[in-house]
This record gives structure tokens, sequence and C-alpha cells, in this order.
């Protein structure tokens, strides 16, 4: 489980997308748009799907 904000996961070094995007400056939408667009990310994904 991550930390109590989200910012990383048990140690992984992974962040989810929210987190990444806050850090990044960029708005959500952003990221998954570049995601299906550009194909330029490709996130592993949570048990329960949520994009890390």
């Amino acid at each position: 489980m991550g930390t109590k904000t989200g910012v990383t996961l048990s140690g992984t070094g992974q962040y989810r997308s929210g987190v990444a995007a806050r850090l990044s400056g960029l708005h959500p939408e952003t990221l998954r748009v570049w995601e299906r667009r550009y194909a330029i990310v490709g996130p592993q994904r949570s048990d329960g799907g949520q994009r890390l």
C-alpha cells in the first residue's frame, strides 16, 4: 500500500498517475492522452487497474 499522500507505493519508486501529473505540472488527462496518442508511456497497472 502507498503512503497516506499516495506519493510512492511500498518503496517501489512508482507513482500513481495523478501524483506523477502533479509532480510534472501536467493535468492527469494530458498524461492519459499522450499515452493513447503517442504511446510515449506504457504504465504498469496495480491489481485494481490503476496506472502506476
